[in-house]
């Protein structure tokens, strides 16, 4: 029997039985063999060497995407796998939305690009967060804001306080434009948490990451803006690391803390319009007589992750 067609977008490698890899062709000789648009099959004796285990343990070992990369070669690669199995994901990074909220050129659609990816693959329901800079002139503003009502000067402090709603307005407008009409197949919120980056060195975050609910993060050196074309363009590339230890994340979460605590700062929410919301129908239960076995294993979530 064929693969069933619910299961065609869901794998990348089947261990087959060695009368299913003869039936479907799979050289004896090799044991493993991949057809355009399907999951490649290989014998249980040579996974290790088909092109599937392969090729990720190269991209893993290296942990870098060099100048030129397929944006979505990076997708299948590092995202996608994390996203079908999360319901959140937190990205600290502290430029991300800054071209979002002071644009210099219309060719950057980094935020676009991630939004899109992770409505495509996490499961229904799903939530994200982004913790970047607030911008300067809104930072300074509320500083001078609280020294005009510390000076008693309400007046001025009252027009201040009236920029500073302004300003945030505009922030909200920027943001839902940008957010809100690609959200609604399962990502369907995202929370925007902006702050004065903290000064001192003991608690300014400076390496990114993306935590996924699925207990896995990756970090990266660059910055996630930096996936901001179809090609990787910075002549850096992109370097990345997979984080996995309890120790670890937690750890990251302490950083997203100093952050989410910072003053000043400005929270905003996206949601999907209930328009958008589609609902998502259950894929059927694999056909356990066609001769294939298929699962996926999702890690324990971190105790110390809110939205585990």
């Amino acid at each position: 029997a064929g693969i069933p067609a619910s299961l065609l977008g869901l794998m990348d490698l089947i261990v087959a039985s060695e009368v299913s890899a003869d039936l479907h062709g799979v050289p004896a000789t090799v044991g493993y063999s991949k057809r355009d648009g399907e999951p490649e099959l290989s014998l249980a004796d040579s996974v290790e060497h088909c092109s599937t285990i392969t090729d990720v343990r190269r991209v893993r070992s290296e942990g870098h995407f060099p100048q030129g990369s397929l944006r979505a070669d990076i997708e299948d690669a590092l995202f996608a796998p994390l996203a079908v199995l999360s319901t959140h994901v937190t990205i600290l990074d502290r430029f991300f939305l800054a071209h979002t909220l002071d644009p210099k050129s219309d060719d950057r659609d980094h935020l676009e690009w991630l939004v899109r990816s992770l409505d495509a693959s996490m499961r229904p329901s799903s939530s994200l967060r982004l913790l970047c800079e607030l911008p300067e002139s809104v930072s300074r503003s509320v500083t001078e804001q609280k020294k005009l009502e510390k000076n008693g000067l309400q007046s001025e402090a009252g027009r201040k306080r009236g920029e500073v709603s302004q300003m945030c307005r505009d922030i909200q407008a920027k943001l839902r434009a940008r957010i809100e009409p690609l959200l609604g197949a399962k990502l369907t919120t995202v929370e925007v948490v902006l702050a004065r980056w903290p000064w001192r060195q003991e608690d300014r975050p400076h390496n990114r990451h993306a935590r996924f609910n699925c207990s896995i993060a990756i970090g990266c050196h660059e910055g996630f803006d930096h996936l901001d074309a179809t090609e990787i363009r910075g002549i850096d590339g992109f370097t990345w690391q997979a984080v996995t230890a309890a120790r670890v994340l937690d750890d990251l979460a302490r950083r997203e803390q100093k952050v989410i605590k910072a003053w000043p700062r400005r929270e905003y929410k996206i949601e999907a319009r209930q328009s958008a919301r589609r609902t998502t129908v259950p894929s059927p239960a694999p056909d356990t007589n066609s001769g294939y076995e298929f699962a996926r294993k999702a890690r324990p979530t971190s105790s110390t992750d809110p939205h585990a």
